[in-house]
């Protein structure tokens, strides 16, 4: 599986980042708590920012925490906050997401974990597509 680190990408809309250290910006509401707190990046927080992408695909392009200004969301995540159910997000697709967002970075998947997860969530009758078209 490839992952790259999205989270270090910049951008021109700097009141969706947030400064951690010296003269980097980084998109806070992709950031994982101890990136926040301590500028450590792994590839924990990269779970925590899968699952904040997630989010955004389930959400249909929704911004995280949409009715937050980057204050209250450094405070949410800070004190163990995470996004809300998006509309239409199925229970066990909401699941995977939280455990990306566990706040102890020991707790989250990695993304083989998350592989499993997916794979077992593909072999569930409701997340099958059925139809009896003919091509």
């Amino acid at each position: 599986m490839l992952e790259a680190d999205f989270g270090l990408a910049r951008g021109v809309y700097n009141s969706e980042y947030y400064k951690v250290h010296g003269e980097d910006f980084l998109p806070l509401r992709w950031l994982a708590p101890e990136c926040i707190m301590e500028g450590i990046f792994s590839s924990k927080s990269d779970i925590w920012a899968f699952g904040i992408l997630m989010y955004e695909i389930v959400g249909l392009g929704q911004k995280p925490y949409p009715n937050m200004s980057n204050n209250q969301v450094l405070v949410h995540v800070k004190n163990g906050g995470t996004p809300a159910k998006p509309a239409y997000c199925p229970d066990q697709l909401y699941k995977i997401m939280q455990s990306c967002w566990a706040f102890e970075k020991e707790q989250r998947p990695t993304f083989a974990d998350v592989l499993s997860m997916f794979e077992k969530l593909r072999d569930k009758i409701e997340f099958q597509q059925h139809t009896n078209e003919k091509r």
